[in-house]
Formats: C-alpha cells, structure tokens, sequence
C-alpha cells in the first residue's frame, strides 16, 4: 500500500498539481509528494513528508515526524513522535515520544516490513512499535519488534 500511495504521489505531482493545492495549506511543514485533508490540526513544527497522506480530522502534535505513512481520518499523534513507514488506522491515537515505524526491508515471503495499525489502537507514550502488525482496539503498553499484536 505504502508503494502504490507513493507511486500515485509522484503521478499526481507531475500531471495534477491541483490536488495538491485543494489541502496543502501548510507547504512550511511539507516536503514533496504530501496530501493533507484541509480539516486536518498540524502543529507549525511537525515535519511531514516525503509521500505522506494525512486524512481528515487527523490532529499532529508539536514536533512530530511523519514520512512514507498513511494517516487515516481521525487519528492522534502527539508531540515528538515519529511515524515512518506505516498505515496508522482510523481514530488511532500515538502517545508523545513514541515512534511507529517499518524497516521497508524485504520479509522472507519478499514483502516489505511496515507497521499497521487497525482501527483505534491506542500507542502510549513512549514506546515504540517496529515493524508490527496491531489489529484493532488494542492498547499497546510496552516496545514491540517484528510482531502480530491479536
């Protein structure tokens, strides 16, 4: 998903500017290939991008860090976590200081490692989370490497 959203990035930056311009009022925060819902709260001081798509209502902290992710509709980041490589679910919530992340290294089966989170996980602050797959409604307390949280 994550190659197929930046792929249709890179198309829409060099055919379609326009969609773009309907979102990104904050170019200060971005760098390229970022869509951003216009009902999306982004702290001045986050950096987003590059190939990011933050949906609507999605509310970031101050000094967050989101790159090579999708944030779906009504999703929590608080201040200085960082987001790389990841599907964050609806109405998720990502506690300050945490990071949630995927490797983009090739598993055995030859896809690539990123973490997904499902629908209203709740990452408390603090801890990270690499390379796992969280399905919903789950609360996660403490680090988690390479791992399916049921």
């Amino acid at each position: 998903a994550l190659l197929c959203s930046q792929k249709y990035l890179q198309h829409y930056r060099l055919h379609d500017l326009s969609i773009y311009n309907r979102g990104n009022k904050r170019a200060d925060i971005t760098e390229k290939n970022v869509l951003i819902d216009p009902r999306a709260e982004i702290d001045p001081t986050a950096k987003i991008g590059p190939n990011c798509i933050i949906g609507e209502g999605v509310r970031i902290g101050p000094g967050v860090r989101i790159s090579n992710s999708i944030i779906l509709d009504g999703v929590s980041i608080d201040a200085s976590a960082c987001v790389l490589n990841s599907i964050i679910g609806w109405n998720s919530i990502i506690g300050s200081w945490s990071r949630v992340e995927g490797t983009l290294e090739k598993s055995p089966e030859g896809t690539e490692r990123i973490s997904i989170l499902g629908v209203g996980v709740t990452v408390y602050p603090e801890v990270m989370i690499r390379n796992c797959s969280v399905l919903p409604y789950n609360k996660i307390h403490e680090n988690v490497i390479n791992d399916t949280i049921l």
